[in-house]
């Protein structure tokens, strides 16, 4: 591998600097459970929400979503709201889906000051409540 230069100083990249764990802001909790999103492209369609953090989330899909582009996923609280989230990565599984991380970056549908910890536990409640469902 080359060599990278910051601020004047050298760093030889290892294997390290490419391990998916060690490049994530935030622990990921697993969810499995569908919801609705939202994209550019057509009007909505269904998805696996796979894990998601405070931050993120992680969505299975049967088409990819490109990269820097925005989708909506919308979100029952204790009201109907959107939230946006920008493509950070996708890559096809071999199965044919599609794995798409992408960022929180806003949320629609509220007056107060966004929380991204509330959108994280209304997933999470979501999930639960999926889990509850099927027993």
């Amino acid at each position: 591998m080359g060599q990278t230069t910051t601020a004047g100083s050298e760093k030889q990249l290892t294997l390290e600097d490419f391990r998916w764990a060690n490049r994530r802001k935030e622990e990921r909790h697993p969810v499995g459970k569908t919801v609705r999103v939202f994209t550019t492209e057509d009007k909505s369609r269904d998805a696996l929400l796979a894990d998601c953090s405070p931050h993120g989330v992680c969505i299975e899909m049967p088409h990819p979503i490109q990269a820097d582009a925005q989708f909506l996923i919308q979100l029952k609280t204790d009201r109907l709201r959107m939230v946006a989230y920008t493509v950070r990565w996708w890559w096809k599984m071999p199965e044919g889906q599609y794995r798409i991380g992408a960022e929180l970056t806003g949320i629609i549908g509220t007056s107060d000051e966004p929380d991204a910890g509330n959108v994280f536990r209304a997933l999470l409640d979501a999930a639960g409540e999926a889990d509850q469902t099927a027993e």
